[in-house]
């Protein structure tokens, strides 16, 4: 499969180097991941996630220019956590499920053809289809194989994190739920 937009990335943005080159335009955005100024890191964060994400299906398919130039753009995002900053940090989570491993993908569109599948007098299967579990995994793989250490150790805390902050996110809903019957109870 062609991916026309990260060969543009890559042409564009690419030639001097990729984000680990040293004063090449990708590594000059990767370091304003840190800058001082919020506005700034957000926007370096947020552009560099959705680079990523557009070049994932590329790696993915192995594509080694893209994957050279682009690969290590998770790391820099998520070695931002060390400088344990508040926003920085809600930020690489936020970014993390919206661009680097989206919630929601990959995008489940219904398709008349998929709902409706002949199966072949042949060999008695349908055509395979690909499960979006595997997608995701596979999606999961790509981004874990050019972390560093360090973006590893980050990746994996939030992980961690995940199960306790479902539970707060429960017991909030849970609250919120009882204070709007009650409320409605009153009325």
């Amino acid at each position: 499969m062609v991916w026309p937009t990260c060969f543009l990335i890559v042409q564009k943005l690419g030639r001097s180097g990729g984000v680990s080159t040293e004063k090449s335009l990708l590594n000059n955005l990767a370091g304003r991941i840190k800058d001082p100024k919020p506005n700034v890191r957000a926007a370096a964060i947020e552009l560099l996630a959705r680079i990523w994400g557009v070049a994932a299906g590329a790696i993915a398919e192995g594509s080694e220019q893209a994957r050279t130039l682009l690969g290590a753009i998770p790391s820099h995002i998520l070695g931002a956590v060390y400088i344990n900053n508040p926003h920085i940090n809600a930020l690489v989570q936020r970014v993390m499920y919206e661009s680097l491993l989206p919630v929601s993908y990959p995008p489940m569109r219904p398709n008349k053809a998929s709902c409706q599948r002949i199966v072949d007098s042949q060999n008695g299967a349908a055509e395979p289809t690909l499960d979006p579990d595997t997608i995701r995994v596979e999606r999961i793989l790509v981004l874990l194989r050019d972390l560093d250490e360090r973006a590893k150790a980050v990746f994996f805390k939030i992980q961690r994190q995940q199960p306790g902050l479902a539970k707060y996110m429960e017991v909030y809903l849970k609250t919120g739920e009882l204070l709007h019957n009650d409320e409605a109870e009153v009325s």
